[in-house]
């Protein structure tokens, strides 16, 4: 309890010292005080444009998997990694907004969102490619001038850069599903 107060002094008298002004240094003192080094304050690394894509089918609901040229998965979520929240947004056309890092090598699964987040482990490599929908794949892959969490607040305006692209870059021509 003393050292308690005692401390508590120490502070109170900290607190009430005056403001002292400090003398600067002569010239020629010998004494040399380096200046603080500027430091350079960095923006901030862009987020990742935002990915929109089509399919050759309806598989809007359901969990793809990432698989490399020779056919191996590469990347497939846990349960606990697929929800509601990581489901693509439908757009005008088809497109789909990208919530989870779609690719070209992406298959999609029997699996809903759903269904796959109620598994209670992640399936083994054979049971997710059995699950593989055959010819389900990605057909269109475009990156947009905003990043996935913009997009995702507002999908009007993405519908409109769609609408603006599909006359301007013909993506009305790529197959849609």
């Amino acid at each position: 309890m003393k050292n308690l107060l005692f401390a508590a002094a120490l502070l109170s008298l900290g607190a009430c010292q005056a403001k002292r002004e400090l003398t600067p240094l002569p010239e020629g003192s010998g004494i040399h005080i380096p200046r603080p080094e500027v430091v350079e304050i960095k923006q901030p690394a862009a987020l990742p444009a935002g990915t929109i894509y089509r399919t050759s089918g309806d598989y809007n609901n359901n969990v793809f998997i990432i698989l490399g040229n020779d056919g191996n998965i590469l990347t497939y979520p846990a349960p606990s990694d697929v929800n509601a929240s990581s489901a693509p947004l439908q757009l005008k056309q088809g497109w789909l907004l990208d919530r989870r890092g779609i690719s070209q090598g992406a298959a999609f699964l029997t699996w809903t969102y759903e269904e796959y987040h109620a598994l209670k482990s992640a399936p083994s490599p054979a049971e997710l490619k059995a699950h593989i929908i055959p010819g389900a794949k990605v057909t269109a892959i475009e990156r947009l001038p905003v990043s996935a969490s913009e997009a995702a607040a507002d999908t009007a305006a993405v519908n409109a850069w769609i609408m603006a692209q599909t006359r301007t870059l013909n993506l009305d021509e790529l197959p849609q599903n």
